[in-house]
């Protein structure tokens, strides 16, 4: 055996595969059409804060939640005025639409 492992030295690497799963995500997918794209720093702080609220109680389990569905609309508005296709401006819309009756009901 030569040792060959049908893998180029590049994927063998945890931080190559990072790398390209990192900059694959950026990118959208699938690529002709994203549905999926990361890093998405609104949706992040959505579920940083509804994560706080699942583990606390009164006012700082509302503040966590009104803090993620106020990020929640952030996003939806931003995916809806400048999403990369309409799926994603058409989920834009309704996750807005969504927030936007959550935080007044």
């Amino acid at each position: 055996m030569s040792g060959n492992t049908g893998f180029s030295p590049d994927l063998r690497s945890g931080r190559e595969r990072r790398r390209r799963l990192w900059l694959a995500a950026k990118h959208g997918w699938p690529k002709s059409y994203p549905l999926v794209q990361f890093p998405n720093v609104p949706l992040g702080f959505v579920t940083l804060s509804l994560l706080t609220a699942m583990v606390t109680t009164g006012g700082a389990h509302d503040a966590a939640q009104s803090i993620g569905r106020t990020f929640q609309a952030i996003w939806g508005y931003l995916e809806l005025t400048s999403g990369i296709n309409g799926f994603r401006r058409a989920l834009g819309g309704v996750v807005l639409a969504a927030a936007v009756w959550l935080l007044v009901a």
